[in-house]
């Protein structure tokens, strides 16, 4: 996880005894508990840059497994496209198709 910007000072995580509690639905106990809230600190984390990703075909994902191991290597998001019907976003930076012999990220 980044560390978080010098000018945070709030509270991300609440909690405290609640030994009472339980009295209210039959049965009396000790009891802890505690809250972590997200949205109070999620917008001051640094933005993620994301790459494209790039699909392989199922049924080329053995075939190309080097290529695929390449890619990841570099830092390239690579996905098995298993064409379950889910339509397929159009930030992808292309497909991975054997072209002369050779495993390319073919642009769409």
């Amino acid at each position: 996880m980044p560390p978080m910007p010098a000018d945070f000072h709030d509270a991300v995580a609440r909690g405290g005894r609640y030994d009472g509690l339980g009295g209210y639905f039959g049965r009396a106990r000790p009891a802890t508990g505690f809250s972590f809230d997200l949205r109070s600190f999620i917008g001051r984390l640094p933005a993620i840059e994301r790459q494209p990703a790039v699909l392989v075909d199922a049924e080329d994902a053995e075939a190309a497994r080097e290529a695929v191991e390449a890619l990841r290597e570099q830092g390239q998001c690579v996905v098995v496209d298993y064409g379950i019907g889910h339509n397929v976003s159009e930030e992808l930076a292309g497909r991975l198709k054997k072209t002369d012999g050779v495993w390319q990220v073919v642009k769409r």
